[in-house]
């Protein structure tokens, strides 16, 4: 990877920093939708650099200032997602103009590779449309002077994340899949893994530290613990194997990965809101959090590595056999009521970190068929 794109993933880290935060401080279903919304456009523009970096290496001027005009965009959007932060006008603004400058970048990419000029006009044309929803989305918060949080703001940024996702997902990257550099490719979405793992630490430690003390010391060990089994869980069932070139499996391993963000950043979420309460407060302050998120995340890494090239079954197992566990948990959670400890809630971090001390052995006991690390 290039210095630049490693300095483009800190802006990532704060767009990150601020979708935690404010989802920590408002943790409602609603909330959770425009949260996955959100992380559904930024995983777009995230993929559509990636993307652009593994077909074409060289570096330009023009291409490092739109990627700086993005960068500056993502932030000053992320920063629209508080109610008491930027309006939502403003935000939707800001994303479009960070859709434009990808528009751009693919146009001026369409010109120097002739083989692959249908797939990128593809990129063209969603990311054209996905600046126009983002843009009438703008209009009509500006004349309407609708709430940022509103129904609307997340089915725009759903529709729009759409709009670059699927074509992208579907048609591109399929497309592209013999022409780009996969070590790359690979490299960038361990990369994001860790950005988003890590992001969860600066959280906790940024929400604790107001407070002069940790309300509920099992939750913030737990929170760390967590962190640590499934980012052990990814690298040793998933980043150690290759990448499927399959084009069903390649996106679905995709997919899998957009579905892994979104239920890491829900599970950082999760425990830091239970580590900045006492115990004598959860049945009222956090009543509503489950084993859900850790589900999430589960399935995602159990999808990666059925399509994996060369990850053993074992692995595979072992993940089917924590889900069922953690939907088992849910299950009774549910049915228990919302109103009382979150036990249920830190059996499943257990259950996930036994997952990651399976997957460990089963990684030593076949090391034989793990791919050298670069």
């Amino acid at each position: 990877m290039s210095w630049f794109e490693l300095f483009y993933d800190l802006v990532l880290v704060a767009a990150i920093s601020q979708v935690g935060k404010v989802y920590v401080k408002e943790p409602t279903w609603a909330m959770t939708c425009l949260i996955a919304a959100s992380v559904v456009v930024l995983f777009g523009i995230w993929l559509l650099t990636t993307v652009g970096y593994g077909l074409f290496r060289r570096e330009t001027a023009w291409r490092r200032v739109l990627l700086l005009i993005q960068m500056l965009g993502v932030v000053v959007a992320a920063l629209s997602l508080s109610k008491t932060g930027l309006p939502g006008w403003a935000g939707f603004i800001a994303i479009a103009v960070v859709v434009i400058t990808q528009t751009l970048i693919y146009v001026g990419l369409t010109r120097v590779s002739a083989p692959m000029q249908g797939s990128l006009r593809v990129v063209v044309w969603s990311t054209s449309i996905a600046v126009v929803i983002f843009a009438l989305a703008a209009t009509f918060m500006l004349l309407a002077s609708v709430d940022n949080t509103n129904l609307l703001a997340t089915l725009a940024l759903i529709a729009g994340g759409a709009v670059i996702l699927v074509p992208l997902i579907w048609r591109v990257m399929p497309g592209v899949l013999p022409s780009i550099d996969l070590h790359h490719l690979d490299e960038r979405f361990g990369l994001l893994v860790i950005v988003v793992l890590g992001e969860s630490f600066i959280n906790l430690v940024s929400n604790l530290g107001t407070l002069g003390s940790i309300p509920n010391p099992i939750a913030f060990l737990l929170a760390f613990l967590i962190a640590y089994a499934l980012w052990s869980i990814y690298f040793s069932s998933v980043q150690a194997y290759e990448i499927p070139t399959h084009a069903w499996a390649f996106r679905l391993w995709v997919v899998a990965h957009l579905l892994f963000v979104a239920a890491a950043i829900a599970v950082a979420v999760e425990f830091t809101d239970l580590s900045t309460h006492a115990v004598d407060e959860l049945n009222v302050a956090t009543g509503n959090w489950t084993p859900l998120p850790m589900i999430g995340a589960v399935c995602a890494v159990a999808l990666m590595s059925w399509q994996a090239k060369g990850a053993p079954r074992a692995m595979l197992r072992a993940h089917l056999i924590a889900i069922a566990a953690l939907v088992g948990l849910f299950v009774v959670d549910i049915a228990r009521g919302y109103e009382q400890m979150p036990w249920f809630v830190f059996a499943g971090a257990i259950v996930v970190m036994c997952d990651a001390a399976a997957c460990a052995v089963i990684q030593r006991q076949t090391k034989g068929e793990v791919r050298p690390s670069a």
